[in-house]
């Protein structure tokens, strides 16, 4: 063998179709878990133009269309305010870490929570009965 020559033999087939399984098969886990968030951001702006309705705003656009910028922002701050720490700390970062998109979401689901909380400060606009 020449110097400065690597002998790359290929990977067998079996272990390519493997990989490629393997791959799906994340890739397919990955999106059910994208999808049950997309349900859940649709039913909080469903529950969030009811909430606005009831309390007499005719169109409710605007305070459903930051409802996944809520979710979104509140899941992009946790995921990096985590990984700020996890690097102080000497952490690593190979592959899927679990932890990290637990807190993302439970930091997504407090964003979602303060924004709702938000919503119900607002006054109605139905008159007053007296």
């Amino acid at each position: 063998m020449e110097r400065g020559v690597l002998n790359h033999s290929p990977p067998s087939e079996v272990a390519l179709s493997r990989d490629a399984g393997a791959q799906m098969e994340v890739a397919a886990n990955e999106r059910k878990t994208l999808m049950l968030e997309i349900l859940v951001v649709i039913n909080l702006c469903k529950k969030m133009g009811a909430l606005m309705r009831e309390k007499g705003f005719d169109k409710p656009f605007w305070f459903q269309f930051f409802v996944p910028i809520f979710w979104l922002g509140g899941e992009c701050f946790g995921a990096f305010v985590y990984g700020i720490q996890r690097e102080m700390n000497g952490g690593s970062s190979d592959g899927f870490d679990l932890k990290l998109y637990l807190v993302s979401i439970v930091a997504a689901a407090l964003s979602a929570g303060l924004y709702f909380t938000i919503a119900k400060s607002f006054r109605s606009r139905w008159p007053e009965e007296s």
